[in-house]
């Protein structure tokens, strides 16, 4: 059995059969969720982060599939936890953060403009092994976000 995609619902946002080995990846990425809102949440992304939309292209026969993701100028200067240094808004939300200790996600996202869910993966990256800069303190209803000691390190730098 094959699935035929449709380019205009991949453009205009339907929900889509996905590939599961491309869906692993877009997941893997932080890109999709893993229920057929890989492209849509691509293409919010792109736009959230100021980059241009996905460009996709297939054959009338859909014998293929290409996706070509764009990333605005100046992305590449902005590395990821892995390498251990970290971005613009992630620096904002430590700031924040060493503003106001204790402070809750749905707090920081409506300072920082941002939505929960790009807050909580900002949060994800600085609490990682990698940085460690944040941590969670407290309940989970009463506690909040607060500096760890390499947190404090980096704000004196």
């Amino acid at each position: 059995m094959s699935i035929l995609i449709n380019v205009e619902d991949l453009l205009n946002k339907h929900k889509i059969e996905s590939n599961r080995r491309l869906g692993d990846y877009l997941q893997e990425l932080q890109l999709s969720e893993g229920r057929a809102t890989g492209i849509p949440t691509i293409q919010d992304e792109l736009r959230k982060n100021g980059s241009e939309p996905a460009r996709i292209e297939t054959d009338e026969g859909r014998t293929y599939f290409l996706i070509e993701i764009p990333c605005r100028d100046g992305f590449e200067n902005e590395m990821d936890a892995k390498n251990g240094t970290i971005n613009e808004r992630e620096a904002a939300l430590i700031a924040e953060i060493a503003k106001q200790p204790g402070i809750k996600k749905n707090e920081l996202a409506g300072k920082m403009d941002l939505s929960v869910r790009t807050i909580s993966r900002i949060l994800q990256n600085l609490s990682s092994d990698a940085l460690g800069l944040i941590e969670y303190s407290g309940s989970k209803k009463t506690g909040g976000y607060v500096l760890t000691e390499k947190g404090q390190e980096y704000l004196k730098h």
